[in-house]
């Protein structure tokens, strides 16, 4: 909390509609708030990343939440980045700013993405400096709807890591290669994970 530079938050979780439990709450809640502010764009702004219609946009989300798809990870990673702006914002003497950095999903379980890799990038505010006769509860100023809206707009570049394996030789390439040299590194029996890896159940790689 007390950072003076820049730093990385980076998140990997599970995500499914059956998985949300309270954090859903949580995260629909925080999402909820943020449109009901006046005069604010991060509206406009979830509607586009989500591919939805505005003037329907709180019915939309109902569905949103309850389907395993691109949309629903996107809203996901809103929730998640929405409420890490709250909580960074309202923090009295240190306060912060959280932008989602890079958003990346790939699968472990189903056939759809279940899996997310979130980087968020927090910026430390100006320490807020409050006069003696403030009493005990500070005033918080309001989030800024800009900041908000900037996360909307990150998650809508959300990538689908499998995807780009199969499609893009260069990336699959990269990413083996990467791989190996970890493994390398750490004395792990590469020719090993190349067996381990062609007879995967879900996802079977031939390596070389």
């Amino acid at each position: 909390m007390s950072a003076r530079t820049p730093w990385l938050l980076f998140v990997t979780t599970r995500a499914e509609p059956g998985l949300l439990g309270q954090p859903g709450i949580v995260f629909q809640d925080a999402i909820t708030q943020n449109l009901r502010m006046p005069q604010s764009n991060f509206g406009a702004s979830l509607a586009t990343c989500l591919d939805a219609d505005e003037g329907r946009l709180a019915t939309e989300l109902t569905s949103v939440w309850g389907k395993h798809d691109a949309r629903f990870l996107k809203l996901y990673s809103v929730g998640l980045g929405k409420f890490l702006l709250q909580f960074f914002h309202a923090q009295p003497n240190l306060p912060a700013n959280v932008e989602l950095a890079s958003v990346y999903a790939y699968r472990v379980h189903g056939e759809q993405p279940d899996m997310l890799a979130l980087a968020f990038r927090i910026t430390p505010d100006v320490p807020r400096v409050f006069a003696p006769n403030v009493g005990g509860a500070a005033v918080v100023p309001p989030l800024e709807p800009a900041r908000a809206a900037y996360v909307a707009a990150q998650a809508m570049k959300l990538q689908d890591i499998d995807h780009a394996l199969e499609v893009d030789a260069d990336v699959r390439a990269e990413a083996i290669n990467g791989t190996k040299a970890l493994l390398q590194s750490a004395n792990y029996d590469v020719d090993e994970w190349s067996r381990w890896l062609a007879a995967h159940e879900r996802r079977p790689m031939i390596v070389n």
